[in-house]
């Protein structure tokens, strides 16, 4: 069930990403190696490969996965407090794989994974829908049935400004990012010499309590962007293509509120933030909006150390580009795989809505949780029978007999 959600979740956030263009390459298709890795662990934690495939109208990613976490001497007090504790507590292996495809030639979007041997197949543009979180459909029919207006640009950025000025008092004394580009080109071999742009940022953050002595954690990040390729346009194209097909729905909710609160929230990050995220994925109205350029490496190393935390570790994460080419590509990779089984989610979508509709609902489960002041975890969660079905769908039986007894 909970790959299920992660994976549905993964699949609507690739999901609209994949507007024509005009192709200067039949397809563009990247691979990348990456791993996370925990202090003091003889392996990784994490293993990742990603395959990304695009073509005019169309898009497929694929990644695979082995999770070997672990266990951690957490206290079992701490081990409850939240189900990544639980966790981390006892310990994970699995592996598999989980893609996506999204063919707007044919209105399709596929989800699969081979944890599950199984998939999903819905109409595209009509899964948007579906996934439109609307939370006004019982207790305001009339919300849901108009299209929320959009702020223009000035009036997010106006916004933006007042926010940051709000929260500049406690940013000063609890956050610092520092940013720069860094001199010269590297060379990667994947790329045979293209040239490339490095940048590096450094976070501290403090997590220490008003009043107390500021404890500091570092996140410091160092990436690669190589100079334009062929078949860029096709890639920017596929990660434009989400907020277009988003935005033709009425946008993410049928709330102004949340449709404007990440644009909003955007304008009010600290400048640095949003430079560096412009070294890869510009916002419109620049030119290469949505995709500066192919990503040739990355890596996060966050240390944790000062935070006193119950296990306090610092983890190094990196991916590698292995292979980018822009050759003709098989259609067999855009259709679901051999021998897998098709799954319907219908149940599931209607009960999500249902959720959605209950979530102002001043006699639905989400108030009486609120007002209980309980943590939405374990026996406390008043929507957990509502999840029944889910457990005991042909889905869930998949998952929990692919995944190994140790995990």
């Amino acid at each position: 069930m909970k790959n299920l959600y992660r994976f549905l979740l993964i699949g609507a956030a690739c999901a609209a990403s994949a507007s024509v263009a005009v192709a200067d390459v039949p397809a563009v298709s990247l691979e990348y190696a990456g791993s996370s890795r925990v202090e003091g662990a003889a392996k990784p934690a994490v293993t990742l490969k990603s395959y990304v495939t695009a073509e005019t109208g169309r898009v497929r990613k694929l990644t695979k996965y082995v999770v070997n976490v672990p266990q951690m001497p957490l206290a079992a007090k701490e081990a409850k407090k939240s189900p990544l504790a639980f966790l981390a507590h006892m310990g994970s292996y699995h592996a598999g794989g989980i893609g996506v495809v999204i063919d707007r030639r044919n209105d399709k979007f596929l989800l699969f994974s081979s944890e599950a041997q199984s998939y999903v197949e819905q109409p595209y543009m009509e899964f948007l829908k579906q996934i439109r979180f609307d939370p006004f459909s019982k207790v305001a029919p009339e919300l849901s049935k108009e299209a929320p207006p959009e702020l223009t640009p000035e009036q997010r950025q106006r916004l933006g400004a007042e926010v940051s000025v709000a929260a500049k008092a406690f940013l000063k004394n609890n956050l610092k990012i520092y940013f720069h580009a860094l001199p010269g080109s590297r060379n990667f071999k994947s790329l045979d010499g293209v040239a490339t742009h490095g940048y590096r940022m450094t976070i501290l953050f403090n997590a220490a309590k008003p009043g107390q002595a500021k404890r500091w954690g570092k996140v410091a990040s160092e990436w690669w962007v190589a100079d334009p390729l062929p078949g860029d346009g096709m890639i920017r194209d596929v990660t434009g293509g989400l907020f277009e097909d988003i935005k033709s729905i009425g946008g993410i909710s049928t709330s102004m509120w949340l449709n404007e609160a990440l644009p909003v929230i955007w304008e009010s990050l600290p400048h640095e933030f949003r430079d560096a995220a412009a070294t890869y994925m510009p916002l419109p109205p620049a030119k290469d909006a949505w995709y500066k350029g192919t990503l040739a490496y990355l890596a996060v190393t966050s240390n944790m150390r000062n935070l006193k935390t119950a296990h306090p570790v610092t983890t190094r994460t990196e991916i590698t580009l292995k292979n980018r080419h822009t050759g003709i590509v098989r259609d067999s990779l855009f259709l679901p795989p051999a021998g897998y089984q098709k799954m319907d989610i219908d149940f599931l979508l209607k009960m999500y809505q249902q959720i959605s509709a209950s979530i102002l609902d001043p006699d639905g489960p989400m108030t009486q949780m609120m007002q209980s002041g309980k943590m939405p975890f374990g026996e406390t969660m008043p929507l957990l029978s509502a999840l029944q079905p889910v457990m005991n769908s042909p889905f869930a039986t998949n998952f929990k007999t692919a995944v190994r007894p140790g995990w």
